[in-house]
């Protein structure tokens, strides 16, 4: 035989190798595709995560910093605190749509020029609006607390993508939806769920399981009202704490003459509880009740509509 003859004749790949080979290589590549799939997934379903989160969060801070600022007064007409428990069906279900308005402090003004006439005091009042972008808490601030507490100030869009807001008022045994301090007092704490979706504005609602986040907090409520100023000198010999009005209030008409003690708690004949004294803190009457002093005006008497309603506001209300 030749030499030629005992060289070996070259050889290819059989059909069941070149299956076999496709074979692995697409299993390889469905797996890497997958693996990437579900990473971007993950990465877009964190980042609404996050972003419904910020908004939860941003929307409670507001609310925790309102709530646990109430005006604390002698003066009942000073202090309100008013729930009012709602409800709406929106994309992502029903949802808890309470409503706010306290009189609250604020540290820092509204506005930024060196004078608008703002005190310390504000009208504070929170509700959620829906609008072609999406849901919203809206917040109307007015800078003077008056007679019609349930309209003027500004009303502007506070947080977006906040779907749901639930307050609920604790008296020391149980918690309320519903709560007026006109004719309940301060409450001892409040409790506020906020809900927010993280899907943009605009964009179609996603599933409610991946993009809300619901938030809870509990506001204890201070209840005690700061003591009153020391009077001057001057004022404290005219209420008999001189020689002049030492005399006086040691007799029982001393009562209304020496200024013995609050209003209401004349200790004299003439200043007896509940005589002519008028008994209690100054206006500390409930509209309909027996005690003299009056409460506040009902938002009927003003046109100011109920509370909520962003009534009478002077700019920045929503179309």
């Amino acid at each position: 035989m030749s030499p030629e003859n005992n060289r070996p004749s070259p050889r290819g790949f059989t059909i069941v190798e070149l299956v076999v080979a496709i074979a692995v290589s697409a299993i390889v590549v469905v797996t890497i595709s997958t693996v990437l799939s579900r990473i971007g997934r993950s990465r877009d379903v964190t980042r609404m995560r996050l972003d419904a989160v910020t908004r939860a969060t941003a929307a409670l801070d507001g609310l925790r910093r309102d709530l646990s600022s109430i005006v604390r007064s002698p003066d009942l007409f000073d202090t309100r605190l008013v729930l009012l428990d709602g409800q709406s069906f929106s994309a992502y279900g029903a949802m808890d749509r309470d409503e706010v308005l306290v009189y609250n402090t604020r540290l820092r003004p509204m506005q930024r020029d060196e004078y608008q006439g703002e005190g310390g005091e504000y009208e504070s009042q929170y509700r959620i609006m829906d609008d072609r972008d999406g849901s919203v808490l809206w917040m109307r601030r007015d800078a003077v607390p008056d007679e019609n507490g349930e309209g003027g100030g500004i009303a502007m869009p506070s947080v977006d993508g906040v779907v749901g807001v639930s307050i609920e008022a604790y008296d020391g045994e149980a918690w309320y939806p519903d709560w007026d301090s006109d004719e309940l007092g301060l409450p001892w704490a409040l409790r506020v769920t906020v809900t927010a979706t993280g899907d943009p504005a605009g964009a179609e609602p996603s599933d409610g399981s991946t993009s809300l986040a619901v938030l809870r907090t509990q506001i204890p409520i201070d209840r005690i009202v700061p003591p009153p100023p020391p009077p001057e000198e001057d004022e404290a010999m005219d209420d008999g704490t001189g020689t002049e009005g030492g005399e006086e209030a040691g007799t029982p008409e001393g009562g209304a003459g020496g200024g013995g003690g609050r209003p209401g708690d004349g200790g004299g004949i003439d200043g007896g509880v509940g005589i002519d004294g008028g008994g209690g803190r100054p206006g500390g009457g409930r509209p309909g009740s027996v005690r003299p002093g009056g409460g506040r005006p009902r938002p009927t008497d003003l046109g100011g509509g109920r509370p909520g309603q962003f009534s009478g506001t002077s700019r920045g209300n929503r179309p």
